[in-house]
């Protein structure tokens, strides 16, 4: 008798369990958010003066950005782009400022400064 009144017990417990899940927990989670047009950049950076995006990929197999680069200006100088070995760009590179770039990289896009940030 004592097994089959613990099955009981275990069975309701069971039940107001899934019952209390089904009611309590919503139904659909929505955590997302959206980039607006910021969605369509790969990278974005923000600097200025001794301080520069740099950009190292290997001589062998190289790196590839899909994707736009947008660089800000601080409020005390311009920022600077700086992109070593065989990196491939293939996207725009947008200045808020003054372009500044040196560069060993193919960029299959245009260069493009004074955009507002």
């Amino acid at each position: 008798m004592g097994i089959e009144h613990f099955s009981f017990r275990r069975g309701l417990v069971a039940l107001i369990f899934s019952f209390c899940s089904f009611v309590l927990l919503p139904t659909q989670v929505n955590a997302g958010f959206s980039l607006g047009d910021a969605s369509h950049y790969a990278v974005l950076y923000e600097g200025a003066g001794a301080h520069n995006l740099q950009i190292n990929s290997s001589p062998v197999s190289g790196s590839t950005i899909l994707g736009d680069i947008g660089l800000g200006n601080l409020s005390n100088g311009f920022p600077t782009a700086q992109f070593n070995n065989p990196a491939v760009i293939n996207g725009n590179i947008n200045f808020s400022s003054n372009i500044s770039i040196s560069a060993n990289a193919v960029i299959n896009g245009t260069t493009n400064a004074m955009l507002p940030a």
